[in-house]
């Protein structure tokens, strides 16, 4: 149901060479061009995006009247915009390589892409006090898939890019300079947009290790016969304070153990995603109530995430590890 552009190609055009095509081939090249070259974002698309052969997505947050610009169905919709200059550059670059998306800012539904890329969209009473020739609001976000930690990152312009004089008018969001964050990105040469504490320096000292949102990933990215329980906490959670003793304590009595590590994460202070979860956008679960105790489990024993739903005392999330580490056996004292 979803309504897709279709291209008819002559033969001198980039259509495979009918006496060569295979089946796979086809397929590839039917994904590779079954969308425009900039695609509204939304829960309705997004197993077609991400189902696609790209693995790389430049998101363009706009507001409402430039959305629906883009939207109206008529040639050129959207050009003198963001997205008539990402089309621009989409032109310039090999179909497939980078999916170019836009999200409309203002329309609520969004409220969970904009959290995940932490973009602060326009407040209502903002936007109803804005004049009508105030720049349009535009935010640009690259997202790039790993697919050894089977998980996604993003990224953001660099202040350098974003104060640049060598952009013209339209900054960031002109044709070089939407070009110049893709090369960047592409690249590899921009930071992973991750907020995230400094990483003590005795973070693995104790039978409990400090986990930041930068080092959050590597600590829970299975591991081949260890686990890792974590708990997720903030500073101003009463159940946090009460529970935490009770988890050190756990921690200690399976200190003697190396197929279960244990760890803290404050997630006020710190980004993080459940390994393995996602939403109907696709997009990594964040972790939102406090506390959570999770499990990932070792490659052994399946590699999957046990999400804690007990009553947080020590038998309750000792009975979780007897049920899921191997061979676990609990002295009771």
């Amino acid at each position: 149901d979803t309504p897709l552009d279709v291209q008819v190609l002559a033969p001198s055009s980039t259509a495979p060479d009918s006496s060569q095509i295979g089946r796979k081939a086809l397929t590839r090249f039917a994904l590779k061009h079954r969308l425009p070259d900039v695609v509204k974002f939304d829960e309705a698309m997004s197993d077609v995006v991400f189902g696609g052969t790209s693995q790389a997505f430049l998101f363009a947050f706009v507001d409402g009247p430039t959305a629906a610009a883009a939207s109206s169905g008529h040639a050129g919709a959207g050009s003198g915009t963001v997205i008539g200059r990402m089309r621009t550059v989409a032109g310039q670059m090999p179909k497939g390589l980078v999916s170019f998306l836009f999200v409309d800012a203002d329309d609520a539904s969004s409220t969970s892409v904009l959290k995940y890329f932490k973009v602060k969209g326009i407040s209502r009473r903002k936007r109803e006090r804005r004049p009508a020739a105030a720049k349009p609001f535009t935010e640009m976000r690259f997202l790039q898939y790993d697919e050894r930690l089977d998980d996604f990152h993003r990224f953001a312009p660099t202040r350098e890019m974003l104060d640049s004089p060598n952009l013209g008018q339209h900054g960031i969001t002109s044709e070089q300079g939407i070009a110049a964050f893709l090369r960047e990105a592409l690249a590899g040469k921009l930071s992973v947009t991750v907020a995230s504490d400094p990483l003590p320096n005795d973070w693995d000292a104790g039978n409990v290790k400090v986990v930041v949102g930068s080092s959050h990933t590597a600590f829970t990215e299975a591991q081949p016969d260890r686990g890792m329980v974590m708990l997720y906490h903030t500073a101003s959670c009463a159940h946090c304070r009460t529970f935490m003793p009770i988890f050190h304590d756990l921690a200690a009595r399976l200190s003697h153990r190396d197929d279960v590590t244990f760890g803290t994460l404050d997630i006020s202070k710190n980004d993080v995603r459940i390994r393995g979860e996602r939403d109907a956008n696709g997009i990594a679960i964040e972790i939102e109530t406090t506390p959570t105790v999770l499990l990932y489990k070792s490659i052994s024993s399946g590699g999957d995430t046990i999400i804690f739903d007990g009553a947080f005392t020590v038998d309750s999330v000792a009975q979780m590890l007897v049920q899921h580490v191997p061979q676990l056996v609990l002295d009771r004292h």
